[in-house]
Formats: structure tokens, C-alpha cells, sequence
């Protein structure tokens, strides 16, 4: 396996781990927040400050790329909010064994966009199957738990 697989897998579970870690502390801390939104803008703008000073080096070159890449990135921004934004206010609501199954279908939606726009992409039956599996082995550990 090339060093860069490696690497990505462990960065893969890295963000996993870290995702696992954000609900949890969203649902402990949402609680005693005014709102799941007033969570979200900070949770969001903490994470920008963090961003902004690991990249403040090479934020000018990145300001200076292909106009539809900013714009791509852009968009991935707003979709990364309302993502979280969502998931502070599911979180306020149910708990978090309820909430984190149903956000664990987002393989499966990744596959699905994959397909329609990401068209280098190899999908193969292997790679289908095995978010299948993944997803539903998550929702039954989690819902098995209640």
C-alpha cells in the first residue's frame, strides 16, 4: 500500500474520531446553550479561527486560484454548515444515539452524489457494498444500544 493510502485512511479515521467526539460534546454543551443555532455559529467560527491560523502562510496563494475552485469550496462551506447547523438542532431534540445513526447514512449519499458529479471517481460494486455494510453495522450497534 503507497505511503499516501496510508495516510489518508489514518486521516479518514482521524476525522471520524473526531466527528464521534464533536456530538457528543454538541449534545452535552447544546443543552446548556440558549440555542442549538447560537452553538453552531460558534462551534463554526471556532473552527474558521483554527483553520485561518493553520493556513495563514498559504491563504494568499489560495485566494488567487481558479475562480470555479473558490467557488466549489465555497459551496462546501455552506453545505458544511447547514450540516452542522442541522445537527446541533437534532441534537437539542433527541438523543445522541438517535441522532448519530441517521447522520451515519452519509456514505451512502456521498456514493450517490459521487455518481452524479464526481465522474473520475471509480464506484465499484465493492465500494457500494461495503458503505452498505458499514452503515447499517452502525445503526444496529447504535439502535441495539437503547
Amino acid at each position: 500500500m503507497k505511503r499516501e493510502q496510508v495516510l489518508g485512511y489514518l486521516l479518514a479515521l482521524a476525522g471520524a474520531l473526531a466527528y464521534g467526539a464533536a456530538q457528543v460534546t454538541t449534545r452535552k454543551g447544546v443543552s446548556e446553550m440558549t440555542t442549538p443555532l447560537i452553538g453552531a455559529t460558534i462551534s463554526m467560527f471556532a473552527g474558521m479561527v483554527a483553520l485561518a491560523f493553520l493556513n495563514l502562510r498559504d491563504m494568499g496563494t489560495a485566494m488567487h486560484s481558479q475562480r470555479r475552485a473558490l467557488v466549489l469550496v465555497t459551496l462546501s462551506g455552506v453545505f458544511s454548515s447547514i450540516g452542522v447547523t442541522s445537527m446541533y438542532f437534532a441534537l437539542s431534540y433527541v438523543p445522541v444515539m438517535v441522532a448519530s445513526p441517521i447522520a451515519s447514512i452519509n456514505p451512502l449519499l456521498t456514493l450517490l452524489y459521487a455518481t452524479m458529479f464526481l465522474r473520475q471517481e471509480r464506484i465499484t460494486r465493492r465500494v457500494v457494498l461495503g458503505s452498505v455494510l458499514v452503515v447499517g453495522g452502525v445503526v444496529l450497534v447504535t439502535v441495539g444500544q437503547g
